[in-house]
């Protein structure tokens, strides 16, 4: 158990992912290339579902799960349904951390 613990520093640098530092793909999933299908993904915590095998995650520690963000224009998206959950993030939405706070646009 006590490997699992880590300084602050070595947290914010290995588990924390700052939305303005991601690099998005726009080759997320092979439907993607339909018209009204296009979106783009970037992958926050693990290397989760995607076609670009260049893509690399933010957070790397996954332990078992994997959080992606998709970016798409209203009425676009996947024609697919599979068993994901999703949150619709709006634009101005805002994360805070103690002591700071960061904005970032959906």
């Amino acid at each position: 158990m006590s490997d699992d613990i880590i300084s602050v520093d070595e947290f914010e640098k290995t588990r924390v992912a700052r939305f303005n530092q991601l690099e998005g793909s726009t080759l997320p999933m092979l439907d993607a290339v339909i018209p009204g299908c296009e979106r783009e993904i970037y992958q926050i915590i693990g290397r989760g579902v995607g076609e670009d095998a260049t893509q690399k995650a933010a957070i790397t520690d996954n332990r078992d799960f994997n959080v992606a963000v998709v970016r798409c224009a209203p009425g676009k998206g996947t024609l697919h349904v599979a068993g994901r959950k999703s949150l619709r993030i709006a634009a101005g939405s805002l994360c805070e951390w103690p002591g700071k706070s960061s904005g970032f646009r959906g």
